[in-house]
């Protein structure tokens, strides 16, 4: 499942960077935060996109869909992580059949989750950041 997955992934970064700290005397105290964003249609979880043709499919696919992002925390002094999950929904695909051919020809989809990172140029087709 999504969420499970995406919770999952923040537990591995947030205890790679804890095993991190506790091997360097400066960041003994400090907090860790670990979040991976997984981008799903559905149980279908869309791939961090490496060419053009798989992130048009996952814009599409995305269209009129969420998007969720679950950070998990811990710190070194502290073993228990707690979980959010957020979620966005994506514009209709009726509104971005345009906007999706310009955002595809930036090349910023390589190497994003379903082809897109909130924070940069396709921020503008989500509706509730």
């Amino acid at each position: 499942m999504p969420r499970t997955l995406a919770a999952r992934l923040a537990e591995e970064k947030t205890r790679a960077a804890a095993a991190i700290a506790a091997r360097r005397e400066e960041l003994a105290e400090a907090y860790i935060i670990g979040a991976d964003t997984v981008v799903s249609v559905g149980r279908r979880i869309l791939p961090k996109c490496e060419i053009v043709a798989e992130a048009a499919q996952s814009l599409r696919l995305l269209s009129g869909g969420r998007t969720g992002f679950t950070p998990r925390s811990a710190s070194s002094r502290q073993r228990a992580a707690r979980a959010i999950s957020l979620s966005n929904e994506v514009a209709p695909q009726a509104a971005l059949a345009d906007e999706i051919e310009a955002y595809l020809g930036s090349g910023e989809w390589r190497g994003k989750a379903g082809g897109y990172a909130l924070q940069g140029l396709a921020g503008a087709f989500a509706k509730n950041l």
